[in-house]
């Protein structure tokens, strides 16, 4: 096992000697060092067992283990994709830290993953994820969440803090980025990030970003498609962005599910799987972005799903909702972006968004019924009542590919329906 903290804005990348600036964040990153220094192993087993550290935040702290052909990513960021495979080995994202893999002790490490060559690794939530190579893919095999610690108290009202928290996400994740898309379904969670996202841009905290607000439809008369249209009519005279609509044919989701279900794996194929991924697929080939948000993550947080609702451990229902976003979800939709060459980010999702949300479950959970705080907050940004008011609505019926696809969500699709 390689491991080294990078010491301030540099990190040294060992034999070859080659250094690298981080953009002033704090970096724990991976390389040899002995592990006999008492705080370098004290500040490893904490992260690694999820405890509480001195490391500052925002930070990522890589474990390569060639003996298992594994790599270890610990990170406190969501929506923040740390590294990809690419054919030269193990790279990280962007330019932050560009050409890492060319370090001798990064190239060594490949060799034990050379049939992955060419496959993009992405990562968005935070906490441990381990990846490996398997079947010449490499795909996520373990992850366990952080620990919250819940933000309890503040004199804001809480949409006023969600706002407050969700902007500060994207200013994060969008810093120095010149186009970004919003998968606007119609539902409240999504209007909530397109129009936090216009807002910093009409204001002047992005102003270089380009922004298109893109909705899928697989039937004329889809509702998400109405909702689309009702909040483009209010946001584009005030607020601008480009607004695509994206309609996609029977024929054209049929002959896409092949791919879909290869973007996908290892997940299983359902029904609903693969309407799903569907949805993702056609609305980020027709947004044509490199970077597009997703905005998962309110549904889990504030208990809104029906199951959710009905439990008598409404609290243990939404623990468990939350828990199980990355195996549900993200694993699932992370690969369709992937294998279509852009980054998807969360930013409902970012850290202190998830502890607003821990919080409220603890002091105020009827903030979180029927996602009280969400609607709120949409109504404080702008965004028409009918909408931030909508009911929840799961993607496949909104936007009609489950017409096409059909059958019981859990049933796997035929195999002939999965072959080019």
């Amino acid at each position: 096992m390689l491991i080294v903290p990078g010491p301030e804005n540099t990190l040294n990348l060992g034999g070859d000697a080659s250094s690298l600036l981080t953009d002033g964040r704090t970096v724990l990153y991976a390389a040899p060092v002995s592990l006999d220094e008492p705080e370098v192993e004290k500040t490893i087993l904490a992260l690694l067992a999820d405890e509480p550290t001195s490391v500052p935040a925002p930070f990522y702290f890589l474990v390569l283990e060639k003996d298992r052909s594994a790599v270890t990513l610990v990170t406190d960021l969501h929506g923040e994709s740390a590294l990809v495979y690419s054919s030269g080995g193990i790279d990280t994202r962007d330019s932050t830290l560009a050409s890492c893999y060319d370090s001798e002790y990064l190239s060594d490490l490949t060799t034990g993953m050379s049939d992955c060559s060419g496959k993009r690794l992405q990562f968005i939530a935070p906490g441990r994820s381990v990846f490996r190579c398997v079947e010449g893919q490499v795909v996520l095999t373990e992850h366990k969440p952080p620990v919250l610690v819940p933000l309890m108290s503040s004199d804001s009202e809480p949409a006023v803090m969600l706002i407050a928290s969700l902007e500060n996400a994207l200013l994060l994740e969008l810093r120095g980025a010149s186009q970004v898309a919003v998968l606007l379904s119609g539902g409240v969670d999504s209007a909530l990030i397109g129009y936090a996202l216009l807002g910093l841009v009409h204001r002047g905290a992005l102003p270089e970003l380009s922004v298109t607000l893109a909705n899928v439809s697989f039937g004329a008369e889809s509702p998400d498609r109405t909702a689309f249209e009702t909040l483009r009519a209010d946001a584009e005279p005030r607020l601008g962005g480009s607004w695509v609509s994206i309609d996609v044919s029977s024929d054209e989701f049929l002959a896409a599910l092949p791919r879909v279900a290869r973007a996908t794996w290892p997940c299983s194929s359902t029904v609903m799987a693969m309407n799903l991924a569907s949805v993702w697929y056609h609305a980020i080939r027709g947004a044509n972005s490199p970077i597009v948000l997703s905005g998962l993550g309110p549904d889990e947080y504030c208990g809104a799903y029906a199951r959710a609702r009905a439990s008598t451990a409404w609290k243990d229902a939404i623990r468990a909702a939350r828990a199980g976003l990355f195996e549900r979800n993200i694993r699932r939709d992370a690969g369709v972006a992937a294998a279509l060459g852009v980054w998807l980010r969360y930013p409902l999702l970012t850290y202190s968004v998830a502890s607003l949300f821990a919080g409220l479950l603890e002091t105020d959970p009827a903030q979180l019924q029927d996602k009280r705080v969400v609607r709120d907050a949409a109504r404080l940004m702008g965004v028409p009542e009918s909408i931030a008011a909508r009911p929840k609505r799961a993607a496949q019926f909104g936007s009609g590919c489950a017409r096409i696809l059909r059958g019981d969500g859990y049933e796997l699709v035929a195999p002939a329906l999965l072959r080019e």
